[in-house]
This record gives structure tokens, C-alpha cells and sequence, in this order.
């Protein structure tokens, strides 16, 4: 153990390298916060801050370097190269300015200063994926050479365009605006359209339909109304009726938003089947293109849209048999087209983002004649790659921003100007039947598509609101896959991937990096918006009140009022006339999508425009409420019994208020739950931290190794003495408030302190009938009071200890503190200061032939437990030490246990264990061969909300032991009682049982029965358990 402790503090220390240089520490596992690496450098948290000046032990960096001794941080700044080049590093997922810098010794200003030359350097603010950077002094870096370029830094010589032409922001050369104007605001590349597809049947699907009404049209240059089709006489129009009138609904609504409307012909559906050949039919002959042009001039002007778009999917496939011919002839179809349509009216065409069927397009020649471009940048992957050959049947996102990039590349290489195209969004996500329902993530095997969507009616797709009520319904917080930024999470078996607010936005500055023109989305009846579950509603359509008649609009979600709790808001309608509005408000519940919100907490009467405004706190599964705290650092004790944590607050929803979040959200400290911290550090751009100050019985100070003084000067007594280590705070406090146990006598403190130079001592006076106490007859017992023999019964008799002690051997056998484990838990017990418990205070023993006697007992301190967890009083028993002992499983610890008595031929031991219950499921148990830590199992804490119900230990024969009994000692029965649960002995004889029969309800919640009392317990002697099972011999066991 020393050689590996060794070991481990040589990787942590660096030695100074000269006078002048302090020893230094590296942040990192196992000492990742101030505590830890002060503890490891054998220094206190005040030395620690003092070679440190400014240190913020809340902003540790992995890799940073602290002084542990005086002196100065030692430079670790790279030089320049050679040759004068700065050294360089190039960036990775999950890079930052703050990490680079702890790897290199450098901070985030330095790595600014380094690049204030280096091409393409946005500041950390604007770290770029895959990017070399400089983090030395020095020359920058080169500029990366791209051999497609015509010109610019990045073009091979970095060449200038011929007949000095402008060279775009792409590197290629030419005289229009495209690629002499630069954007208003300075930058070469912006996203000037955000194009959305409207499916016109998802106003009458019969899940969650969503009319033109429903549709927020907010920030939309173009809507694009789908699909119309090609008649058989190479005509424009809809199969559906019903959609020439909602076109024209929404004609009417786009025009108040100044939002163009054009209408798409064809999709995917249209090229299928016996449509199939419908296309190529309409663009093989003059006559046939000149009747399709004709009638879309007709429609527009009919319905008063901006133009058209065509969805042809795909010219010259092999899947729809296309003809080759497709080829060419769309490429004279759209030269025709934009004659006949002319200049004013919008033509566009929707393309797809791969090489396969992108082949069949002409883009070169088909690209001036339109407006723009949709590229349909999604669907990469789905459940269609588990039947074909050249993919491995994995689950893989559906809109990798990785495959946007080959997309971006091949439409440079096929001649396309970017500013021209628009990059696809999916407002849906994809689904996979999984092979093994227990893989998570992409890359697990999929047999196809995930289960049907309630809404979608397909498998393998899912619209966006879907996924959210999953998740919402699951409680689900979804996964963000950084490289291809997508969501993902596994549900009933399937893996879905999708796409929220963050990676739109993610994609969305990517499209802009590349100098795309703009944003295209299928489709906008997919999504809703989380401010309001039907998007664009403001009609009362909840009915309120039966006997108002009232109707609420449908409620919209606003900023969290505390964890959980999120502040909705309606506006109240159809008020009988001279009703007061706020008495109505107040008259009226709300119950909506199948929660009841009940009556308004509040009602706000904004006055003749605004209304009443009905309020209500709602608390939901809702992760906009829900963030959750970070790893807990340990701070150390600051006080005694008292030690200090801290956690940084991750995932505050924007717009929410950092403060109330902190004060509300609960946290598991160190085994414990609370509420909230006991209070909140803003640290502006760092987050909210909370901080909490709880109860630690380490942080008391802790007993050294007994002294035996030999008899005190009071007759009937033992001096024993002890010193106190790890003071915190008042020696005088600290000592006067630490427990012990000696010789299975409890003291809640030393009978008395004493101060030497060697350290703070307790001096504790044991009963011991070797000293100066007469012979009693067997009737009668030494009573104190009095200081005579007198009749069992009195209220301060002296207790002898169980074995049989004689001068002649009790300064030699071993302690009985060393026989119990009740001493070795200390720093495990936690008070549970809010059940209110029925107080016991004496543990029976009996002397003699006399009655009852009772040794004093600590207050007990309880096993951390979860009051989440408990349902009903029956499941908060748990099961008896009898159920325990009949289970094989348990037996089998138990043998476990047993062998482990025995390391050596010469040597035994007691070991012992802890067993731990499911409270929903009593019979389900978890066991853990480790008697010195109830928290452990098998190097791992139980699972939240387990419970602990009995423990377990070996009585091995052997010298030491005295040839140990099968019965409990005081210090058995002790431990069992404190804990409130039943302890099981393993002996050569078999099982036997102490303490109460099954688990006490002594830290239930309030309300709980208080059941199990010591008389319902087990006989001092202990009980037989689990039949005839008796332990194998041990593979050590020497002695029978």
C-alpha cells in the first residue's frame, strides 16, 4: 500500500526545478478540487490559497498546475520553434481556450495574444472545430491550401482573379454582385431566407392537426404549400379539393407578415407509383412543357402566389426506372420555364444532398435559372440502411452536420454558388428497432424501423411533437451528440435521433459559415413551439367554467417560478356581462392536454386591450425547469461537525432567472438529499454555485488509540485515556462533544479534557469490578448511590461485562471496542433531523441473577435514506432476519463471508457485510461483503433510494477470539439497535439473529408507525436462523 501511495503522490508532486520555483500539483483524478490536492500535499486549504494568490477553486482546470510549497509557478510556456513558427495545436470537440491553456501551462489571454495574426482567428469566444492555432510566440501558422480554389489566401499562390475580376468568399472569381458585394454588415457570407414547407394534409390528419391558423409564419421569408400535382394533361392543380381553399387561407395570412407563398409540385409520394413517369412525361416534349407552363401562369395569377417550386425526386433513377433523357431534358424544361414564367415570378427546385441522386441534375446549367435551391440535407440515414449492402445495419443520426459537409462539397464541385442554396432542416427525427434493446447511442445494430408514431402512423419516423410528448411523458433528457450535432435517446427498445432548438442552431451557423444563402425547414407543422403547445392560437378554445360559461385561450408556457415549476398563462373569454373579471378569473379552472391546472394562482386585470391574464405555478416533468447540479467538490470541514460543498448548476433554461433555480433545485450530498443549498454564489458568466454546510461527524475531531491508566481514584472504575486528532474549530468544543465507546460503555464525551503539549487528551472512567469493588452476594449488585451491595433494581448499578474478566487477564485481552463494528462506521452515520423518532436511551443487559439492567446509549444517528422512496408503512419494514437467512443468495455471502475469515493457515479475522432492500420491492436485495463501510457495495454506493435492512458478520474460532462465542456481544446488539436493524452471527454452529426481528422504522417519515421497539426484538442471546445451514469449512480453516 505504501509503494502504491508512493507512486501515486510522485505523479501528483513535480519537484521544483530551481531556488525560485515552488513544488507544484496537477489537477486531475484522484485530485481534482482545492481539498483533495491539499490533503495530498499534506498542507491546509489556507496554505493552498496562499502560494496561490487569486486562486478560484470553483474554476480548476484538468491539467492546471498549483503551488503546493512557497515560490513561484515554474514556466511552462512553449517557445517558438526553431525556425521562429509558433507551436501549434489543432482544436478538438469539446475544446476551449481555458483547457488548451492548462495543457500547455498558458491562459486564455495568452492564446489570444499568440493568434492575434493567425488566419481566420475569431477569438475564443468563437473557437473553431478542427483548427490550428498557435500556443506559443511566434510566426502564425500558414494558410491551409485548397488546390478547387480560383483565388484567394487559400488558392494555390494565393492567385489573383484574371482581368481583375472580384474573388468571392469561396475562392472563385467573377464580376456580378455575388462576388463583389460584400453583406451589410461587413461579412462575406449571410443568410438572407428562411424557407419553410407547409404539408397541407396535416390540417386534417387525425392526431394533432394543424391548420394555416396553427402556423406561425414569424420570421419566414418563404412557405412553400405542398404538393400539387401534374394532371394528365400536363396540367397544374391538387388532388385534394379541400386545398384551394386552405392555399388561399394562406395566401391571406402570409401577406400580413409580408411572407411569399409559392406551391410545390411533385414529392416524393407523386414520384412513386402510377405517378411515376409523370415527370418525365411532362418534360420530354416542347408541347407537354409549354401546357405545364401555361397552366402554372394561370394558377399563380389564380391564387395570387409568388411561384413555383419542383420537387422531382429523382431524373434518370434507377429506383422510379427514369430514363436517361431525364437528364437533359429538366435542364431545358427550367431554361423554357423561366421564359415563360418570366423574371417577377419565383422558381425553385428541391434537390437532394447526395452524389446518387444528385447525378441526375445538371445543376450547372439548371442553377441560373432559378431563385434558389433547396437542398434537402437529411434523411443521410434511416432504417432503409438495414437492406443495404454497403451500410452495417447501425443506427446512425439522420442529419449528421459531418454528411452536410460532403454535401457542401459536392454542390462547390457540381458548380453551384452556395449563396444560392438553402440548407435543409428536419422539424421530424428518425427512429430504429434495435437489435439489443440495452445498446444506447449511435452505432448499435438495428433490424429497421422504431414503433409506429401515434400521430405519423409510420414506422421509423416521428414528427417533432411526438418526441416531445415522449419525452415529456418518459421524463427523457435527450443525448447531444457533439460531432454530428444531433439528439438522441433510447426509448421502448428503438433508438430515435432528432434535431431541437440547439442543433437548428448549431446547423444554422454552419449554413452560414459556408455562405449559404439560407435555411430551409420540412416541415413547419411538425414542430412546437415550447412557448406554446398549438403554435400561432390565441382563440378561447378551453372551455373554463360549465357554469360561467367561460373559455380560456390555450395556455402558454413562461419562465420557471422555481424547480419543477413553471409560470403558464391564458387569457379568460366570453365573461357574462357585469361580472367583475378578476371574480371570474378566479371562478374558472383551466384543464388542458390532460392536465389539470386547476384555479388560477393568479388573476391580472390588464385593463379593456389586455384582459384578464389567469396565472397558474404548474409543476411537470418539464426539463425547462429541471436543471441539475454538477459533480459535488469537497470543500473540507469549516466548522465542527460541519463541512462544506459546493456544485456548479448546469442546464438553466435561457431567460430563467440563475438565483431562483440554485435556491430550488435539490441535490445528493454526501448521501443526503436537500432541497436547496444553504446558499447561492453568482459567479456571472461561470454560473450560479451552490453551496451547502451540512453535518459531518468527521469534521468533529476523531479518538486516537486507547490508553489503559489502570484504576481510577472513584471505586468501581478504569481510567482510560485517549488523544484527540483533526480538531476543528474549539479544542474545548471539540472535546467536549465527541462520542466513543470503550469497553461497551457509551460516552456522549470524555469524563474530562486535559490540554498538553503533546495535544488535547479525554479521560474516560469505565465500570470495571477489579477496581476496589467487595464481593456482592448473587442477589445483589454494587450500587453506586450508596457505595454498598444492595438489591438488583436500583437506578445506578454497576454492569459487569459479559465474558468473565480477572485481573490476572484484562490487561491483556483485547478491547471489546475492537470487536465491534458500531466503532468503525462513525463517519458514515448522518442525523436525519427531520423524522421525529420515539427516544430510546439504555441497552439491557443483565448481571447476575438480577433483573434488567441498562448501559447508557448514544442517540441514534441514522443510515442516509431517500423519503422519496417509501410508498406504504408495510414496505418500509423490509424483510426479517429469518426471510435473509432462508435465501441461498444471502447464504451464499454468508459462505463468502465465511472463507474470507480465514486469509491465512494461522490467522482468522471477522468479516462482515451489509444487506440492502428495494423499498418498492422488498424482495429484491443487493449484499455487500464489506463491514467497515455500510455505504459500499463492492466498491460502489447502493442505488438511490435503496434502504438498509440487516448486517452480517463471522465469529471465526480462534486464539484471539477466545474461541468465539455464536451469541452477540453488547457492542453486537449495540450496532444492531442503532441502526435499527437486525444483525445475523455466521459461526461453526450456523446463523444466529440479534437486535430487532426485522428492519425498525426508525427513520420512516413522519407519520410512520414506530414498530419493532426493543421487546419485539430478538432474546439477549440471539435467535436460530436459516434451519440447519451451517458454514462450509473454509479453505484456510485449520481449527473445526
Amino acid at each position: 500500500m505504501a509503494a502504491i501511495l508512493g507512486a501515486i503522490l510522485l505523479s501528483f508532486l513535480t519537484l521544483r526545478a530551481n531556488a525560485a520555483d515552488c513544488t507544484t500539483a496537477t489537477v486531475g483524478s484522484p485530485y481534482s478540487n482545492c481539498w483533495d490536492i491539499s490533503v495530498a500535499a499534506q498542507i491546509n486549504l489556507d496554505q493552498l490559497l496562499q502560494f496561490n494568490p487569486g486562486l478560484d477553486c470553483g474554476a480548476l482546470q484538468i491539467g492546471q498546475k498549483l503551488c503546493v510549497t512557497a515560490g513561484d509557478l515554474p514556466t511552462t510556456t512553449p517557445q517558438p520553434n526553431p525556425d521562429g513558427s509558433c507551436q501549434t495545436y489543432k482544436t478538438v470537440a469539446g475544446d476551449y481556450c481555458a483547457l488548451i491553456g492548462t495543457q500547455f501551462g498558458i491562459t486564455a489571454a495568452q492564446i489570444e495574444q499568440f493568434n492575434v495574426n493567425t488566419y481566420k482567428w475569431r477569438g475564443c469566444a468563437n473557437l473553431q472545430l478542427d483548427y490550428t492555432l498557435c500556443v506559443s510566440p511566434g510566426t502564425p501558422p500558414p494558410i491551409p491550401v485548397n488546390p478547387n480554389l480560383q483565388c484567394g489566401p487559400e488558392s494555390p499562390g494565393a492567385a489573383e482573379c484574371p482581368l481583375k475580376a472580384c474573388c468571392s468568399a469561396f475562392g472563385f472569381c467573377g464580376v456580378t454582385d455575388e462576388f463583389c458585394k460584400p453583406a451589410p454588415n461587413g461579412e462575406p457570407c449571410q443568410l438572407t431566407r428562411k424557407v419553410g414547407y407547409y404539408a397541407g394534409w396535416a390540417a386534417t390528419r387525425g392526431c394533432n392537426p394543424v391548420g394555416v391558423p396553427q402556423l406561425v409564419l414569424t420570421g419566414f421569408t418563404h412557405v412553400i404549400y405542398s404538393f400539387a400535382e401534374i394532371r394528365q394533361d400536363m396540367t397544374i392543380g391538387f388532388e385534394n379539393p379541400s386545398d384551394y381553399p386552405r392555399l388561399q387561407e394562406l395566401v391571406t395570412k402570409a401577406a400580413s407578415t409580408s411572407t411569399q407563398v409559392l406551391v410545390a409540385v411533385g414529392g416524393w409520394t407523386f414520384s412513386q407509383g402510377a405517378t411515376k413517369d409523370r415527370f418525365s412525361t411532362m418534360i420530354e416534349s416542347a408541347a407537354n412543357r409549354a401546357a405545364f407552363t401555361a397552366s402554372c401562369n394561370q394558377f399563380i395569377n389564380q391564387y395570387n402566389v409568388a411561384g413555383i417550386d419542383i420537387d422531382f425526386e429523382y431524373p434518370a433513377s434507377v429506383e422510379r426506372q427514369g430514363p436517361p433523357s431525364d437528364t437533359p431534358n429538366l435542364t431545358t424544361f427550367f431554361r423554357e420555364f423561366r421564359a415563360g414564367l418570366g423574371s417577377s415570378r419565383t422558381i425553385t427546385i428541391a434537390t437532394p444532398a447526395g452524389y446518387w441522386f444528385l447525378k441526375g441534375f445538371e445543376m450547372d446549367k439548371i442553377a441560373p435559372n432559378l431563385d434558389f435551391i433547396n437542398m434537402m440535407s437529411y434523411d443521410y440515414h434511416g432504417p432503409w440502411d438495414a437492406t443495404i449492402p454497403s451500410e452495417d445495419g447501425t443506427a446512425k443520426p439522420q442529419s449528421s452536420v459531418l454528411d452536410m459537409i460532403d454535401s457542401t462539397l459536392l454542390y462547390v464541385k457540381a458548380g453551384v454558388n452556395m449563396n444560392q442554396v438553402n440548407l435543409g432542416l428536419a422539424w421530424y427525427g428518425r427512429t430504429y428497432k434495435l437489435l439489443d434493446s440495452t445498446c444506447t447511442g449511435y452505432g448499435c445494430d438495428m433490424t429497421g424501423g422504431g414503433n409506429v408514431g401515434r400521430c405519423t402512423g409510420e414506422s421509423g419516423i416521428l414528427a417533432n411533437f411526438e418526441i416531445d410528448n415522449i419525452m415529456l411523458d418518459a421524463d427523457i433528457r435527450p443525448v447531444l451528440d457533439r460531432s454530428s450535432q444531433t439528439r438522441w435517446f433510447n426509448y421502448n427498445g428503438d433508438l430515435i435521433t432528432f434535431d431541437d432548438e440547439g442543433t437548428w442552431a448549431a446547423k444554422t451557423q454552419f449554413a452560414k459559415d459556408r455562405c449559404f444563402g439560407g435555411t430551409m425547414v420540412w416541415s413547419i407543422d411538425q414542430e412546437i413551439p415550447k412557448s406554446n403547445a398549438l403554435p400561432g392560437t390565441n382563440l378561447p378554445v378551453v372551455l373554463a367554467s360549465t357554469s360561467l360559461n367561460t373559455k380560456w385561450e390555450v395556455p402558454k408556457a413562461g419562465t420557471c417560478k422555481s424547480y419543477g415549476e413553471r409560470v403558464w398563462s391564458s387569457r379568460l373569454w366570453d365573461i357574462p356581462s357585469g361580472m367583475d373579471w378578476v371574480q371570474a378569473c378566479r371562478q374558472s379552472p383551466l384543464i388542458w392536454d390532460n392536465r389539470n391546472f386547476g384555479l388560477p394562482d393568479e388573476c391580472d386585470d390588464q385593463g379593456f386591450l389586455g384582459g384578464v391574464i389567469g396565472r397558474w405555478y404548474y409543476s411537470s416533468n418539464d426539463e425547462y425547469c429541471r436543471p441539475h447540479w454538477g459533480s459535488n467538490a469537497n470543500d473540507g470541514c469549516v466548522a465542527h461537525g460541519v463541512r462544506k460543498w459546493y456544485s456548479r448548476l448546469w442546464d438553466v433554461s435561457s431567460g430563467v432567472d440563475w438565483m431562483t433555480m440554485c435556491r430550488s433545485t435539490p441535490n445528493v450530498v454526501n448521501g443526503m438529499t436537500y432541497l436547496g443549498p444553504t446558499y447561492c454564489d453568482d459567479k456571472a458568466v461561470l454560473g450560479a454555485w451552490g453551496v451547502w454546510e451540512v453535518d459531518d461527524e468527521s469534521c468533529s475531531g476523531s479518538w486516537g488509540n486507547l490508553k489503559d491508566n489502570g484504576c481510577a481514584d472513584t471505586v468501581g472504575k478504569r481510567e482510560w485515556s485517549s488523544k484527540l486528532f483533526d480538531i476543528v474549530g474549539s479544542w474545548e468544543f471539540a472535546c467536549e462533544n465527541r462520542e466513543t465507546v470503550i469497553e461497551d460503555e457509551y460516552f456522549p464525551k470524555a469524563t474530562r479534557c486535559e490540554k498538553h503539549i503533546t495535544g488535547i487528551w479525554g479521560i474516560f472512567e469505565t465500570q470495571d469490578i477489579t477496581c476496589g469493588v467487595p464481593p456482592c452476594p448473587n442477589d445483589k449488585t454494587w450500587d453506586y448511590s450508596v457505595g454498598a451491595c444492595m438489591d438488583c433494581g436500583g437506578s445506578s448499578r454497576l454492569m459487569s461485562v459479559t465474558r468473565e474478566v480477572s485481573p490476572e487477564r484484562n490487561s491483556t485481552l483485547p478491547s471489546a471496542v475492537g470487536h465491534s463494528s458500531f466503532s468503525r462506521v462513525k463517519t458514515h452515520q448522518r442525523s436525519m433531523s427531520n423524522f421525529t423518532l420515539v427516544p430510546r436511551s439504555s441497552l439491557e443487559k443483565r448481571v447476575k441473577y438480577c433483573d434488567a439492567f441498562w448501559l447508557p446509549r448514544p442517540t441514534p444517528r441514522y443510515f442516509p435514506q431517500f423519503p422519496d422512496t417509501w410508498t406504504d408503512p408495510a414496505r418500509a419494514e423490509g424483510p426479517s432476519a429469518a426471510d435473509i437467512a432462508a435465501s441461498s443468495t444471502a447464504q451464499q455471502a454468508f459462505q463468502e463471508a465465511w472463507n474470507d475469515s480465514f486469509p491465512t493457515p494461522t490467522t482468522a479475522r471477522e468479516v462482515g457485510g451489509w444487506i440492502y432492500a428495494d423499498p418498492e420491492n422488498p424482495n429484491r436485495t443487493r449484499i455487500s461483503i464489506d463491514l467497515n463501510n455500510p455505504a459500499g457495495a463492492t466498491g460502489r454506493p447502493p442505488p438511490a433510494g435503496w434502504v438498509l435492512v440487516a448486517n452480517f458478520h463471522t465469529h471465526p474460532p480462534s486464539e484471539h477470539w477466545g474461541e468465539n462465542s455464536d451469541n452477540p456481544s453488547t457492542a453486537d446488539q449495540l450496532n444492531a439497535w442503532a441502526r435499527g436493524v437486525p444483525g445475523i452471527i455466521i459461526s461453526n454452529n450456523g446463523l444466529r439473529a440479534y437486535g430487532p426481528s426485522r428492519r425498525s422504522q426508525m427513520n420512516a417519515p413522519p407519520g410512520y408507525p414506530m414498530g419493532n421497539e426493543e421487546y419485539n426484538g430478538q432474546n439477549s442471546a440471539g435467535t436460530r436462523v436459516g434451519g440447519n445451514w451451517t458454514p462450509q469449512r473454509a479453505p484456510n480453516q485449520q481449527r473445526p
